[in-house]
């Protein structure tokens, strides 16, 4: 079979049944070729694509694909550039499958991508349930998998990143912003880039880490304010190996104030880590964890108000900045007048083509309701909570008035009264919906 007959033969499959048919009948036969002819395709196409392209791409890919499918998404997403095929859920449904079928970790990645940076709902959403049909095929939760998926950028060890000009030699660092810059490791002066005279090899190198720092640390730091929110624990032995010590995931995790927590949710104790990766609490002594106990963000409705004071004061008196706003997060309680009520009262008016891609970026989770209601909703399995409210399915402004919380692991499967919402659950859910309205309005 030529290449114009393969075209042909490529552009009639229709669905999945077309693709198993060719691939029964060629196997790995036309593999390269076929992959070639998808990737032309997502080369020169415009906000509108063919499915056997997506099926093809799925089937044949490779990374490579994966960055061609991923930079048409942008293409085709981009406000000035949709197409009425972008409408249907269905073409965001298949490009999503397609990054699972190449199940690679560029793939994985290019999936979080799309649900924390895409402005447009339909993909956003399919990329989400993406990521958990993934998690699900492997036995893991969403952000277990998601521990073990995190690039490297390109670093070796934590601390060890090194690039050498002659005799010289400079060390990887963050700063503040979380942005990568060089420190000569004998003078411990700071450089944005390597000094002239620099191997074009290392130059290359060093330009390589630098954009893939800076596209993969906002992710990480919105997934870590997220175990915040949602107060996920990790497994001590887990915490250690997919966060202290991945190469980029460590130098994070000394921009946070840690909790550690028994098995039945206590407090046990606070700490930061040092860049040495010693461990210290509020007073600055050295803290010694228990094997038993969970890790998690800590929130400042957790500590107490001297510890809170001794953190401030420490974290100002060594410069750092917390990767997320922290331990000066607004704590919001119930209203006395409420605490029997079984819903809190808000006041939220955003349309949908803003507050959805908003929502599912910060793990809400849309299901329809019926053909004029969307039913949103999001877990914290910490505290066996479910938070959940309806909106209009149409294009109306998404209006938030009434949000229940309600058990989903345990039973009776009912909505709490207030007063028996966990704390944490409750300030920050009114937080974020405060703050989808405060992003509407300044987006204006």
């Amino acid at each position: 079979m030529n290449q114009n007959e393969l075209a042909a033969r490529l552009t009639s499959i229709g669905d999945a049944d077309d693709l198993t048919a060719f691939t029964d009948a060629f196997g790995d036969e036309y593999a390269e070729a076929a992959r070639e002819i998808a990737e032309a395709a997502l080369r020169g196409a415009g906000p509108t694509i063919y499915p056997w392209v997506l099926l093809v791409a799925g089937r044949f890919g490779d990374d490579h694909t994966v960055h061609l499918l991923g930079d048409w998404v942008v293409r085709a997403t981009h406000p000035n550039e949709r197409s009425e095929q972008l409408g249907s859920p269905d073409i965001a449904k298949l490009v999503a499958e397609t990054f699972v079928a190449i199940d690679s970790i560029p793939a994985i990645a290019q999936i979080q991508h799309i649900r924390s940076h895409c402005g447009h709902h339909a993909f956003a959403d399919a990329a989400a349930r993406a990521l958990r049909d993934l998690a699900d095929a492997r036995a893991l939760r969403t952000w277990e998998l998601e521990d073990q998926v995190v690039p490297t950028c390109g670093l070796e060890k934590k601390g060890s990143t090194a690039f050498k000009v002659g005799e010289r030699e400079f060390t990887l660092h963050l700063n503040e912003r979380l942005q990568p810059y060089l420190r000569d490791r004998e003078t411990l002066e700071s450089h944005t880039d390597l000094p002239d005279g620099a191997d074009p090899q290392e130059v290359k190198r060093w330009a390589l880490v630098r954009a893939n720092i800076e596209d993969t640390v906002p992710y990480q730091a919105r997934r870590i304010e997220q175990a915040l929110v949602t107060q996920m624990r990790w497994r001590q032995k887990h915490w250690i190996e997919y966060l202290l010590h991945h190469p980029l995931m460590g130098y994070l995790a000394e921009r946070v104030v840690w909790g550690a927590y028994s098995s039945t949710g206590g407090l046990r104790a606070t700490f930061r880590v040092e860049e040495g990766g010693t461990f210290i609490g509020p007073d600055e002594d050295d803290v010694e964890l228990d094997e038993e106990w969970l890790i998690g963000v800590v929130h400042p409705s957790q500590i107490g108000e001297e510890d809170l004071n001794l953190w401030g004061q420490q974290l100002s008196d060594y410069g750092v900045v917390t990767l997320c706003p922290q331990l000066d997060r607004p704590i919001l309680k119930v209203p006395k007048d409420e605490r029997k009520s079984h819903g809190a009262t808000i006041g939220v008016s955003v349309p949908n083509h803003f507050a959805l891609p908003w929502l599912v970026q910060r793990g809400w989770q849309t299901e329809s309701a019926d053909r004029w209601y969307s039913e949103i909703s999001k877990e914290f399995r910490t505290v066996d909570t479910l938070v959940h409210f309806r909106a209009s399915a149409n294009d109306d402004p998404i209006e938030i008035t009434d949000v229940g919380f309600r058990r989903f692991l345990g039973y009776p499967k009912t909505d709490f009264q207030l007063r028996d919402v966990d704390p944490v659950v409750y300030s920050e859910v009114l937080s974020e919906l405060k703050r989808l309205q405060d992003d509407w309005e300044s987006s204006k």
